[in-house]
């Protein structure tokens, strides 16, 4: 039997695509997700959204990466058909309406994940409103 005396991890990733209504801000974001200018929560969903910033790609280049990188038929349609399939269609009216979409991932360790970070990566959550569409609701890689 080998026992492992040094560090060990367990670290996983949650993916989120998200698209705001307008420009994206830190002032739309709030609005769009209802928060109120409360000190601790306002002050949680603007580190939120500095990480969400720091993190996310516009999915068009995640898809020109792919094809790069990885598969040189890959199409915005394959890359949602794989890697969110329950999205799909969300995602192709949200384009047509003319809005941006972003991928991105939270982290639950590592160098540089906070422990908001690692909060809303071990938690599932969806938010979708007009003026919003955030979904982190299942571990994708």
């Amino acid at each position: 039997m080998k026992i492992r005396l040094d560090f060990v991890t367990n670290s996983s990733s949650t993916s989120y695509l998200i698209s705001l209504k307008g420009k994206f801000t830190l002032e739309n974001f709030t609005k769009a997700a209802g928060v109120d200018k409360t000190p601790w929560l306002g002050r949680m969903f603007s580190r939120l959204f500095k990480i969400i910033s720091g993190h996310n790609k516009e999915i068009s280049d995640v898809v020109k990466m792919e094809r790069e990188y990885y598969d040189e038929d890959e199409t915005l349609d394959s890359y949602l058909e794989r890697a969110w399939p329950d999205r799909e269609e969300t995602v192709k009216a949200l384009l047509a309406a003319g809005r941006k979409v972003y991928v991105g991932s939270f982290e639950d360790g590592g160098m540089g994940a906070s422990e908001l970070e690692c909060l809303f990566c071990a938690d599932s959550f969806f938010l979708e409103n007009d003026e919003i569409f955030f979904d982190a609701s299942e571990e994708r890689y």
